[in-house]
């Protein structure tokens, strides 16, 4: 810099010192947070979709326990779905009845709707909407920023994550040893 009267001022290197020594610091954070914090949170979110997936296997699971009660109710009550399930699982025959068998070919909606009932039922497993949609709004935020982002596979990735510990430990080494804080 230069003044009026055409001197040229410095500045001072205990100044320098500090700002390097900061800036050295800061870049060193700056490295070192993200790779020590964004393992941590990979692996709770990974947590957290497993437990809503667990959770969602243990509604299917409920609604499966009602509907077998139901079952369980209606053969202790009901004497004509006994009647029924004898004759159809066992072939057992009422004496005076006789058995007419009908061959039938499933017709083509039978079979899209059962297939469509075996999705419904695969899909009922999964968690119920988004996993996102569950969170606080500045939660839903960072989740959708972090998601498939390529610093969060470079952070988050074993070998260059040790490399970036490591640099940021030699930047905190070199802002110590080369510019001390000065008292």
């Amino acid at each position: 810099m230069s003044n009026e009267a055409g001197e040229t001022q410095r500045v001072s290197p205990a100044f320098q010192h500090t700002v390097m020594y900061w800036l050295l610091s800061a870049l060193a954070l700056a490295l070192f947070v993200p790779a020590a914090l964004l393992p941590v949170y990979h692996d709770y979110a990974g947590w957290r979709l497993h437990r809503a997936r667990v959770e969602a296997g243990i509604e299917a699971l409920e609604d499966k326990v009602a509907e077998n009660e139901a079952v369980i109710d209606a053969l202790r009550t009901d004497p004509g779905v006994n009647a029924r399930i004898l004759a159809r699982d066992l072939n057992y025959v009422a004496p005076g009845e006789r058995v007419v068998r009908v061959l039938q070919v499933p017709a083509r909606d039978d079979v899209i709707r059962r297939a469509a009932a075996v999705r419904a039922a695969a899909a009922s497993v999964q968690p119920r909407g988004d996993a996102v949609a569950e969170l606080k709004p500045w939660e839903a935020q960072v989740e959708r920023r972090l998601r498939g982002g390529l610093w969060m596979l470079v952070f988050t990735e074993p070998t260059s994550r040790s490399v970036i510990l490591v640099l940021s430990g030699i930047l905190v080494l070199a802002a110590v040893v080369l510019y001390p804080p000065r008292r």
